[in-house]
């Protein structure tokens, strides 16, 4: 099968970010059940992130899963955090195997449960959780982005299980769990994120100062969208 090869560097930074390579810390996100989560994608994808940067991180967002697995599949809260668990074990064994086949020795691996256990990461969820009660623009791009995020589960094939507004809910639950997560890296340095895939509206108009009374750390953030290709020229 031919190697998928990087074809375009997309940066977007934020209005406050300075970005240059390499990276003295970036991090990617790994979400379950995506195609840029397995295979060629990952391979190609990881090893971009650890050329271009001095110390890189991943994130198996597994934990941070059970919203999707609740959606998909109309589990309990409790059944699908294991089922999201099961598909981490997957997940993180896979990228751990790419990192010892290819010698890459500038990254670590993170599980999403262990960041939500983080001291900091309270404060953030709370601050994330105000702006929201506060801020109408910001309600209206995590709803934008929550149904942006549904249409592409109907385009993998995993329509929602569960009624269109608990569906609503849950991945707007997704969304502001991922982006206080995000604010938490933010402010101890991982300014940086690389993803096969384009920004969420949310999380781009915070970069851009665009959402009165977001943190500050947001306007720092750098989104790297990277465009894979095979020697066909086909994605």
């Amino acid at each position: 099968m031919p190697q998928l090869n990087i074809a375009r560097v997309t940066e977007q930074s934020g209005t406050e970010a300075h970005i240059s390579r390499p990276f003295p810390r970036a991090m990617m996100g790994l979400s379950l059940g995506s195609p840029a989560s397995r295979g060629r994608k990952l391979a190609a994808t990881l090893g971009w992130l650890c050329a271009n940067s001095v110390e890189a991180l991943v994130l198996v967002g597994d934990d941070l899963a059970r919203h999707t697995v609740r959606i998909r599949t109309g589990l309990d809260a409790a059944s699908a955090l294991a089922r999201a668990h099961q598909e981490g074990d997957r997940l993180a064994a896979e990228v751990v195997h790419l990192i010892k086949e290819h010698r890459w020795r500038n990254v670590t691996v993170h599980r999403w449960g262990a960041l939500l256990h983080e001291p900091r990461f309270p404060d953030s969820k709370r601050e994330i959780a105000s702006l929201h009660r506060r801020s109408e623009e910001f309600r209206a791009l995590v709803a934008q982005s929550a149904a942006e995020y549904l249409e592409r589960l109907g385009d993998r094939g995993a329509p929602p299980s569960v009624a269109s507004a608990e569906a609503l809910d849950l991945a707007q639950a997704y969304l502001l769990e991922e982006i206080a997560v995000f604010a938490m890296l933010l402010e101890i340095g991982w300014e940086v994120e690389v993803y096969p895939g384009p920004d969420l509206p949310a999380l781009r108009a915070l970069s851009l100062g665009l959402v009165d009374g977001a943190p500050p750390c947001f306007k720092r953030r750098n989104h790297i969208e990277l465009t894979l290709r095979d020697e066909a020229g086909a994605l």
